[in-house]
């Protein structure tokens, strides 16, 4: 379903909807406990030289679903955040129950931290639809708005056309094998890339968007 997914997305890729990518240029500085208790501050981050990659999702979207062991691969691939890129997955509004259900049964294993119920950090990034994953360099430019679409290979061709080379974990990171997920359209409302919309008030007017395999666009509030 993965593989469907990423077809859609570039067949449908001139049609990008602009509001799926954060409008920022520059990183806005965040302080923010993940699930493991342990508190990360970007610029503290970035200060000490790291890269550092943001999956904005939230805990009830279904591609997010579909795509988070992926994230966790790269985030293995590229050293457990022990080496030049640190990962991070900011969900948007879901209690720590929903979030540690979301981690544990779509992760894949993988020990990204976990930044729960944030949504005043995506607010100050603008992000629209999820998920949204963004790099952001040393010195705090956002030099990718939005990596999609995704996988660990678009992740990997991305980091190396910024000198960013795969690394070793530092320990053994236990990767369990994660059934496809089922991904139904029904009455979620997507993007034109396969990204999910909260709700209807959460599509920018004007865009064109996807509800029951069919296409849409907003006129009115």
């Amino acid at each position: 379903m993965k593989h469907l997914l990423l077809t859609i997305a570039l067949i449908l890729g001139m049609g990008m909807n602009v509001y799926s990518q954060t409008p920022l240029t520059n990183a806005v500085d965040f302080t923010h406990t993940d699930l493991d208790g342990n508190t990360h501050n970007l610029f503290s981050l970035l200060n000490s030289g790291k890269w550092v990659a943001i999956d904005f999702h939230a805990y009830w979207c279904g591609t997010c679903m579909t795509l988070a062991a992926d994230f966790g691969q790269s985030f293995q691939d590229y050293g457990c955040n022990t080496s030049d890129v640190f990962f991070m997955t900011i969900e948007l509004e879901g209690t720590t129950n929903q979030c540690e259900d979301f981690d544990n049964n779509y992760g894949g294993g993988h020990e990204v931290p976990y930044l729960c119920n944030a949504s005043s950090i995506h607010n100050d990034y603008g992000i629209q639809a999820f998920p949204t994953i963004i790099l952001i360099n040393p010195n705090g430019v956002i030099v990718e708005q939005d990596i999609w679409p995704f996988d660990t290979n678009i992740m990997a061709s991305t980091l190396a056309s910024h000198g960013l080379n795969p690394a070793t974990c530092s320990g053994t990171v236990s990767v369990q094998e994660m059934e496809e997920v089922n991904y139904k359209l029904d009455n979620r409302m997507y993007d034109l890339l396969g990204r999910e919309y909260k709700d209807y008030k959460s599509i920018p007017m004007g865009s064109m968007y996807i509800r029951n395999n069919n296409k849409f666009i907003k006129t009115k509030q």
